[in-house]
């Protein structure tokens, strides 16, 4: 044990596997920046991980890195949530897939029936997707498997723009849908929280149709200016028959490349598409190129609709992930999905 005078701070790494045991009045802030408050005896971990902490002593405490006995031991992630079970001959058992990941801004299956009213999203952060003031409850979910728009104002859905901030200056998203659209006759813009004039995020523009086919076009519009010249998709999204297609954009805010995915395979790289970063001011649209008021929508589908943003650059699976996204449209992804 090592004693810690009041008012002073250590920082130590606990091993993988051990246990940090406290006794004294202290405050605790672990890897993620969490701090917790103690005041008598305590344990944290055992950690799957190296697990850097810093202890900072209110009175004297004492500390010490321990390895736990018994033959199984509960582990933490680095977030200090419980994460598995490790046993004696060093196996662990993961708890994954039991929850929905921390990255989600949102998760709306659409698959929904007359009379259920709005888009519910699932993922815990209350962000569903509204119907705007002419959609009617029988119109949206008339298609049975699909959140369906309409054509002229306010006829879509939106996401708050509360539910939905981030800044591609110093974050990356993970965009995707399941959309059913037969190709347009004129561009139509699909989905997003944008426009190419002041408001800044991201929209999806589906292209007039030539030879019965349309492709898609990501329209990205930052403190560093509007960046509508990126090419068309590779691949199609919409033809003369409406058919299903899962869309996935990933934009990372770090490198500012751009992946465009159309059923888990890769359509486009667009390499350093963009400079700046975003402050939104408009609300996820449906439909349309952003959801507030008055926005003017198209008729479109759409189910197993995602969005998720983190710290920094995308995680180096981002192709895996679409894939999984394209295969699975309307289930969830966890945290162990992610890989950085």
């Amino acid at each position: 044990m090592a004693t810690i005078a009041a008012g002073s701070s250590v920082s130590i790494t606990v091993a993988a596997g051990d246990v940090l045991r406290v006794s004294g009045n202290a405050e605790i802030t672990r890897i993620a920046g969490m701090t917790e408050s103690l005041n008598g005896n305590g344990a944290y971990g055992p950690y799957e991980a190296a697990a850097p902490i810093t202890i900072k002593a209110i009175s004297a405490v004492t500390y010490s890195s321990e390895t736990p006995a018994g033959d199984q031991a509960f582990f933490l992630d680095e977030n200090g949530n419980l994460a598995g079970v490790r046993n004696t001959d060093a196996t662990s058992v993961r708890l994954g897939g039991s929850g929905i990941s921390k990255y989600y801004k949102f998760f709306i299956p659409g698959q929904q029936f007359i009379g259920s009213g709005d888009a519910n999203d699932r993922s815990g952060n209350s962000a569903n997707a509204a119907r705007l003031a002419s959609l009617t409850d029988a119109a949206a979910w008339a298609n049975p498997g699909y959140l369906t728009t309409g054509a002229g104002a306010n006829f879509g859905a939106a996401v708050p723009l509360a539910k939905v901030g981030f800044d591609l200056g110093s974050q990356s998203i993970i965009v995707s849908a399941r959309i059913k659209k037969s190709a347009p006759v004129g561009n139509e813009n699909i989905l997003g929280c944008g426009d190419s004039a002041s408001a800044q995020g991201f929209y999806i523009s589906m292209r007039a149709a030539s030879g019965s086919v349309s492709k898609v076009r990501p329209v990205i519009n930052t403190s560093g200016g509007a960046v509508t010249g990126l090419a068309d998709s590779t691949a199609t999204f919409g033809e003369a028959a409406a058919t299903d297609h899962v869309l996935t954009l990933a934009i990372d805010g770090i490198s500012k490349n751009v992946y465009l995915y159309c059923d888990g395979s890769l359509s486009n790289t667009y390499t350093a598409a963009f400079t700046g970063g975003t402050t939104l001011t408009a609300a996820f649209g449906f439909g349309s190129q952003q959801g507030n008021a008055g926005a003017v929508s198209v008729s479109c589908q759409f189910s197993g609709m995602h969005l998720l943003v983190m710290d920094g650059p995308l995680p180096i699976n981002h192709g895996l992930i679409a894939q999984r996204l394209a295969a699975q449209p309307h289930y969830y992804l966890t945290d162990f999905d992610f890989e950085f």
